[in-house]
């Protein structure tokens, strides 16, 4: 009998304990940044909601924009140098924390538009790319994707020496 009884506590102790490794996964649409370094440290630029698909237990998110080379110029402008390093921070939504990078997207595209011409730029898995050598503005598209939602972001790029 003093054998069953310690087994069922250990059981019941096991069950406790493994409740307290709860995690919350209801990822709320979370915000985006790109980061780009200066002599005088790291600039954070906040991108701008474009058009969203995002469902999750915190609620549905849909906005819709019809022109992103339209909506764009509309929004504060970015500054960056030919051939410079930027990074995208993708930030956890308040109800989540709103830590920065923990809510990251399964992919992340990011492109310039000028005058209806795309350039694709190479991002890598921790978000970093480089803008290309070309210099003037650029509508900024940051498309991410998770396993069942997409969000894209925009921002006004001055690219100049």
């Amino acid at each position: 009998m003093n054998k069953w009884l310690k087994w069922i506590i250990g059981i019941l102790l096991i069950f406790t304990v493994s409740g307290c490794f709860a995690e919350d996964y209801d990822v709320g649409l979370p915000s985006a940044r790109l980061e780009v370094g200066e002599m005088d440290g790291l600039l954070a630029y906040p991108l701008t909601e474009a058009n969203i698909s995002w469902s999750s237990s915190s609620g549905e998110v849909k906005n819709v924009v019809l022109d992103i080379e339209e909506f764009g110029p509309n929004q504060n402008k970015i500054f960056a140098h030919p051939n410079q390093e930027a990074r995208i921070d993708i930030i956890e939504n308040e109800e989540n924390s709103g830590s920065s990078g923990a809510s990251w997207p399964n992919s992340i595209a990011v492109t310039l538009w000028k005058n209806g011409e795309d350039t694709d730029l190479d991002v890598n898995e921790d978000g970093e790319f480089t803008f290309p050598n070309t210099e003037g503005t650029f509508v900024m598209e940051l498309i991410t994707r998770n396993s069942s939602n997409k969000a894209q972001y925009v921002g006004y790029v001055e690219i100049k020496k």
